[in-house]
């Protein structure tokens, strides 16, 4: 009755492990890197989100300190030419 492997059976599993790691090494630093490239993209895209919310939020402000200042000196509107059309004024 058998105790144990021999030298030769370790040898010869050691020796087919290693040819399937060599197999499979180079498609999982692909998945790897894959990976890193999905992630570095979706951290790109929340960037850029923040960036154009805090645009947004800018906008916003401008808009309403410039609707504070045209009411201060009566404007109605300015043209896209920069005219300052005051209220109550008629342009026929």
């Amino acid at each position: 009755m058998r105790n144990g492997f021999t030298l030769i059976e370790i040898l010869v599993v050691i020796t087919m492990l290693s040819i399937l790691m060599m197999l499979i090494a180079p498609s999982g630093a692909k998945m790897v890197e894959s990976v890193d490239n999905f992630i570095t993209k979706k951290n790109e895209e929340k960037a850029v989100e923040k960036l154009q919310f805090q645009a947004f939020l800018r906008a916003k402000e401008i808009n309403a300190t410039s609707q504070k200042i045209l009411q201060k000196f009566n404007i109605e509107y300015i043209t896209a030419k920069g005219l300052m059309v005051k209220k109550g004024n008629d342009f026929e």
